[in-house]
């Protein structure tokens, strides 16, 4: 089964040309490849390229390694200012919570000790004297 028709083929073949035959040793010759020239110059540029890429990136890596160990330290340095300010404000509130300070700070206001105590009674409502208890 082909594409051309049974009598086209044998048209070609009748009207084909017989092929000259070689007889005897052809002449050939043994030719050397051309030599492909090396870019000395282009490989220089390039070894030259990536060396100062790769110094170049760790400068850079560096810098921002030092960089942001600096905003550590005052991040920390900020902390330990906070740390102790909250140290010294929390002494001075146990300071001032003491019984002794409220009893000099109250009589400093004007306040004196109350003579009889009462409490109320939430389910009842009723308002019970400190000394009805004793």
């Amino acid at each position: 089964m082909t594409a051309i028709p049974e009598s086209a083929a044998e048209e070609r073949v009748r009207t084909a040309e017989p092929r000259p035959v070689i007889t005897g040793i052809p002449q050939l010759h043994l030719v050397a490849a051309p030599a492909r020239k090396r870019g000395f110059l282009g490989t220089v540029i390039t070894c030259v390229a990536l060396f100062l890429g790769s110094i170049l990136t760790a400068f850079v890596l560096n810098t921002s390694m030092v960089s942001t160990a600096y905003q550590i330290r005052d991040v920390q340095r900020e902390i330990s200012v906070a740390q102790a300010k909250e140290a010294t404000l929390s002494d001075r509130v146990m300071a001032a919570s003491t019984p002794e300070e409220l009893l000099t700070r109250a009589t400093g206001l004007g306040m004196v000790p109350a003579s009889q105590i009462d409490h109320v009674d939430l389910a009842t409502g009723k308002i019970i004297s400190g000394n009805e208890g004793k």
